[in-house]
């Protein structure tokens, strides 16, 4: 790949801090730069290590699934108090929650390309102290969070995942993802951490209730282009009773 002189503009959502020193959400227009693959001919993005492809800010998605991780908030809750605009929904947050569990359990919903999260475990584990005890631990949940076993998983997976990044970055959320992006690419070449926004067959959970009622299944067609509307008893006049 070789950069070229050629531009485009970018939507991008920041978080930054206000007069008041709040985290709020800043939408802006980012000049990112294109690169040509000189076998190819291909074009492609060159974004930077805080930019997911086809994403808003990182710092943005990582402050959100942070603040979720803890346990204290519901989805809503921790969409509906971040400050700024615009604001994620907190389906775009349970969406981000689901695929990035899925990157960090390695499963194939979770992939886009990029370095799997186990290959990012592997490189790390050598070089930052607190990985193999981190990889030991079993983080727990709220149990009022999930209610299925396989979204219970994932979301102990992105708990994981967090404590992983900060460690590695060194840096508390929520830069702590751009950083440990940054590195990665350092030691392997590799971006890290690329996930995509949702998976699509999992939808919200919600409690078991009463099915709605139904309305009662239509008669079959007649193929009979005169078909009797109706059918009276055998013993029945076709006179009206006097």
């Amino acid at each position: 790949m070789k950069l070229t002189g050629s531009t485009v503009s970018r939507g991008l959502v920041l978080l930054e801090p206000d007069e008041s020193d709040e985290l709020v959400m800043v939408k802006v227009a980012a000049t990112i730069a294109l690169a040509r693959c000189e076998l190819c001919g291909t074009r492609s993005r060159v974004l930077p290590c805080d930019t997911l492809p086809r994403k808003t800010g990182v710092a943005v998605i990582e402050h959100e699934i942070s603040s979720y991780c803890r346990g204290d908030r519901s989805l809503r809750q921790v969409a509906w108090g971040q400050f700024g605009d615009p604001a994620p929904a907190h389906t775009t947050l349970h969406g981000w929650t689901e695929r990035l569990g899925a990157h960090a359990l390695g499963r194939p919903a979770g992939e886009i390309g990029g370095a799997p999260m186990s290959r990012l475990v592997a490189e790390s584990a050598p070089r930052v102290r607190g990985i193999a005890e981190a990889m030991r631990s079993d983080p727990t949940p709220d149990a009022r969070r999930y209610r299925s076993t396989p979204r219970r998983e994932r979301l102990a997976a992105v708990m994981l995942a967090m404590t992983l990044v900060a460690l590695i970055a060194g840096c508390p959320h929520p830069q702590a993802m751009a950083e440990c992006r940054r590195v990665s690419l350092a030691w392997s070449n590799m971006p890290a951490l690329e996930f995509p926004s949702r998976i699509p067959s999992t939808a919200i959970e919600h409690r078991a209730r009463s099915l709605p009622a139904r309305s009662r299944a239509s008669s079959p067609r007649c193929r009979d282009r005169c078909p009797t509307r109706t059918r009276s008893p055998p013993d029945a006049s076709n006179r009206s009773p006097s």
